[in-house]
């Protein structure tokens, strides 16, 4: 087992000596990253267009990813990949949903809308950070 996948946390920094596993250049998280990295550089090995697919290169051994929580949970037990989580303030993020109205949405995305503020709701209510 690698260093850094015996941590439970880490700071971005640490990651920096390593390959990266990053999704395309013009990706909002690959611009966060990339505006964290101050005056180091940011060794991005391969670039990919999913984060399944990010998940399938740090499962051959190529290098690390930086995915949000939700999307790394999905695919770790199954491809048998450790979480560690950033600590850096930045890596904490709020996501918005947006509507026109609820009234106009179609029954799907309704009950989408619906699901996203329950879940967003038990998140508060629990403590947990909304998102990663």
């Amino acid at each position: 087992m690698a260093p850094l996948a015996r941590q439970a946390t880490t700071q971005f920094s640490a990651i920096l000596q390593h390959s990266l596993i990053g999704l395309e250049s013009d990706s909002t998280l690959m611009h966060l990253l990339h505006r964290q990295k101050e005056d180091r550089q940011l060794h991005v090995s391969i670039q990919v267009r999913g984060f399944d697919v990010v998940c399938r290169f740090v499962q051959a051994g190529l290098g690390i990813g930086v995915l949000p929580s939700g999307s790394a949970s999905l695919y770790a037990q199954s491809m048998g990949l450790k979480i560690v989580e950033l600590t850096d303030a930045w890596a904490e993020y709020t996501l918005l949903l947006g509507t026109r109205s609820r009234d106009t949405l179609n029954a799907p995305s309704r009950l989408l809308f619906q699901s996203l503020l329950e879940s967003a709701a038990r998140d508060q209510c629990a403590g947990t950070p909304r998102s990663k």
